[in-house]
């Protein structure tokens, strides 16, 4: 049998579950930030065609309605709205490089990684809410499952924490 002292088998387990839930931690970061960088490469390679494709839908129900539209007008608003997407792309794209770093750094700082991927896997879809609310519906099992894998990660770093000591501190022998 093995060492019983400090925790023994009991803690060698529930530190293997910790550190199984890091990986899976670091594994769904590193994911959802290529696949955020991979969506917005596309969004941003497209971003001509989804933007010709809209406006042709709204001159279409224009055009039903009996209204003109200055082209001139429709072409400073497509150039407004191409440049619009690629700056979005951009940005979200720049969110996933923000993933994968916190990925990677979720076994040097289990707590913070954790924690602020959480915050920003929530902030990010509460943005795409915002932008979209019909969005809230999609792949709702997969961001639940996202999130609740995080938040297991993030319990697992905070306990691993609490037994590590804080400092060397609590070798140093009482002064009297």
């Amino acid at each position: 049998m093995s060492d019983l002292k400090g925790g023994g088998e009991l803690g060698s387990l529930a530190q293997a579950a910790r550190g199984s839930h890091l990986k899976s931690a670091r594994s769904i970061l590193i994911a959802v930030g290529i696949l955020t960088i991979v969506v917005n490469i596309g969004l941003g390679i497209f971003a001509k065609n989804l933007v010709d494709s809209e406006i042709e839908k709204e001159l279409r129900n224009a055009s039903a309605q009996g209204m003109q539209v200055d082209p001139v007008v429709l072409e400073e608003f497509r150039s407004s709205a191409i440049r619009s997407v690629w700056v979005s792309a951009v940005l979200w794209s720049l969110t996933g490089v923000v993933f994968i770093g916190l990925g990677i750094a979720v076994y040097k700082y289990p707590v913070p990684a954790t924690v602020a991927g959480l915050v920003l896997y929530i902030g990010c879809f509460a943005v795409g809410v915002m932008l979209d609310p019909a969005s809230i519906a999609k792949g709702i099992i997969i961001k639940v499952i996202i999130v609740a894998g995080l938040f297991k990660a993030m319990k697992a770093a905070i306990e691993s924490e609490k037994e590590q000591p804080a400092s060397g501190l609590d070798a140093l022998p009482a002064s009297g």
